[in-house]
């Protein structure tokens, strides 16, 4: 990895309308190299000629890094639109790395719980829920972080009391009531249309 693989990889991502694939492990290993160089900077006693290249090279990754990162971020934002109001699969997810991953997540759960809880009560002249929006933000981040064996749903059918698969009882559930509930259970629900997997 040197600063010739990052120009390219830069130079892709300018002239292609969708994400380009990145070596996994892409930005841990330029995080890697500039830490590597920046440790050559402070063997240096004077800011000689070597010591001013070296830093002008590792303020070149720096920036290049930093414009690959926001083309890319546009991009995802983008696509995550469109997947979102289209109701379609625009990103390859193999084309982007962990990190894209996890952002990729989250951006489409806000944009979701928004368009759900904030958009089509408005459009159906209701009272607008941002409650709800930030409730099922706050339910996504803590099954996000805890990474729970667990499937998060939009109810669409109104549901009485349900014994789930470990005994417990949950509901009785209103259309548009967002619930996190066990994979099978979950699953289960979705198979007869009564709940949406949005996770």
């Amino acid at each position: 990895m040197d600063i010739s693989d990052i120009y390219t990889q830069l130079q892709k991502e300018k002239e292609r309308k969708n994400l380009e694939k990145i070596q996994k492990g892409f930005y841990q290993k330029i995080s890697e190299l500039i830490k590597k160089y920046r440790k050559q900077l402070d063997l240096y006693k004077t800011q000689n000629k070597e010591y001013k290249e070296l830093e002008s090279t590792i303020n070149k990754i720096q920036d290049s890094i930093s414009d690959l990162i926001n083309i890319r971020i546009k991009k995802i934002i983008n696509m995550t639109l469109l997947e979102v109001k289209e109701d379609l699969s625009a990103i390859d997810q193999e084309n982007l790395q962990e990190e894209e991953k996890m952002f990729y997540s989250i951006l489409k759960n806000l944009i979701l719980s928004y368009k759900i809880n904030v958009e089509n009560q408005i459009l159906n002249g209701e009272e607008i829920k941002t409650e709800d929006f930030y409730k099922y933000i706050n339910i996504y981040s803590v099954n996000l972080e805890n990474k729970i064996e667990k499937d998060i749903l939009i109810i669409n059918k109104d549901l009485p009391k349900i014994v789930g698969t470990n005994g417990r009882i949950y509901g009785p559930f209103k259309v548009g009531d967002i619930i996190i509930l066990d994979k099978e259970m979950a699953k289960k629900l979705e198979n007869t249309k009564i709940g949406t997997l949005i996770n």
